[in-house]
């Protein structure tokens, strides 16, 4: 190439958006990454494109509706100069409204979406039956669905703009010297450095973890239910994760308790037909709230049916073993299987059985001392306490 009149730093979605639309107008472009294209999290699998809330009204919301409009016709456009598809939908988001007092704040956004988003896109209450078996859990049985919300394939859409990138006759290099205007587009690297350059934080990434899982179906709009994302992508694939880490120490080493949440949520969405979000915490402060000597020296309890405390599907340790009970977890008693060595459909076929053995009065040896048991009928939100 000639010499460049734009040197790009960083060949992630945002590096190589801006070096596709300065191919468009004729620049001549160098992309710089030794890692390549998409090594960061542009390279992943979730790539939810969703708005804030319509209401209260700032600059940095108009920017993000107009990047979202603009998204309409940008990834199409990527696809033709590339020939490569890029995954994006714009086929909305559903939320669940889990509080009574939230509904009137969203129902007042309607009047707020129509005032600042305009015709262009919707923001609507709707019921969870409305949305038929792809609604995420709701306590008020009532759910937020927008229109403006899209969606791409992170992994594929990258390549693409690479690929339309370089039929434009830009270049894509691990090395090479920064002539022109150059910009930094390094990510939370990048953001590292411009803050050491100016003395004070500019800003930094946050970390995620995601998952990627055959589950097919294309069509369906994204969710975003107990802090997850989850985006059908049109490969026949279902992308889920979550942000998780402000501050970090590496940007490779797994966050075990988020990825093993995700990686139950995972169990619950290829053990089904249809995805099931279920409340199922994963409890690590319980040890210190049960005393197991002076339990073994009770008598046992006289229970009836099984225990409300069962998870709805399994709890994962973080050495993957999964238990059937938040109490049992502590020790290891209620091991149902391993995520790394045994099937979902082996695992909540032992947790069905251990529920009916518990509804004939058959419970293993903690069970019979367990202060925390509850009747299946009744609600769990308030049995936990000390011993």
């Amino acid at each position: 190439m000639a010499t460049a009149e734009v040197t790009i730093l960083g060949a992630g979605v945002f590096g190589l958006s801006i070096a596709f639309c300065c191919s468009l107008r004729g620049a001549r472009v160098r992309v710089i990454d030794p890692a390549g294209v998409g090594a960061g999290a542009s390279g992943g699998f979730v790539g939810a494109l969703a708005p804030h809330t319509p209401d209260l009204w700032l600059p940095k919301k108009q920017f993000q509706l107009e990047s979202l409009l603009y998204s309409r016709s940008f990834w199409p456009e990527v696809e033709a100069n590339s020939g490569i598809l890029t995954g994006f939908a714009n086929h909305g988001r559903l939320q669940p409204i889990n509080e009574e007092r939230l509904v009137p704040l969203a129902l007042s956004r309607i009047s707020d979406a129509e005032q600042n988003w305009g015709d262009k896109a919707e923001w609507q209450v709707v019921s969870a039956s409305q949305a038929g078996d792809w609604a995420p859990p709701s306590s008020t049985g009532q759910l937020i669905y927008d229109t403006l919300s899209a969606h791409i394939h992170p992994l594929k859409a990258t390549r693409a703009l690479a690929r339309a990138v370089e039929n434009l006759g830009g270049v894509i290099t691990p090395a090479g010297a920064r002539q022109g205007a150059i910009i930094d587009a390094r990510g939370w690297q990048g953001l590292i450095e411009i803050s050491k350059t100016l003395g004070q934080e500019f800003g930094n990434g946050v970390k995620g973890q995601a998952a990627l899982l055959d589950f097919n179906s294309p069509g369906k709009p994204q969710l975003f239910s107990d802090g997850l994302h989850v985006v059908p992508h049109l490969d026949g694939t279902v992308g889920i994760g979550s942000t998780s880490e402000r501050y970090f120490k590496s940007p490779i080493k797994n966050d075990e308790q988020r990825l093993n949440w995700l990686k139950l949520k995972a169990i619950s969405i290829k053990s089904h037909h249809d995805i099931v979000f279920e409340e199922t915490a994963i409890h690590f402060n319980w040890k210190d709230t049960i005393d197991f000597e002076k339990i073994k020296n009770q008598k046992p309890n006289q229970h009836k049916g099984h225990c409300g405390m069962i998870y709805t599907d399994c709890g994962i340790l973080g050495n993957g073993d999964f238990t059937i009970c938040a109490w049992l977890d502590v020790y290891g008693d209620g091991k149902v299987g391993n995520v790394f060595k045994n099937t979902p459909k082996e695992m909540l076929l032992l947790r069905e059985k251990i529920i009916d053995d518990q509804n004939n009065g058959i419970f293993n040896n903690i069970c019979k001392y367990c202060k925390f048991y509850v009747p299946a009928n009744l609600e769990k939100a308030d049995q936990a306490g000390t011993i």
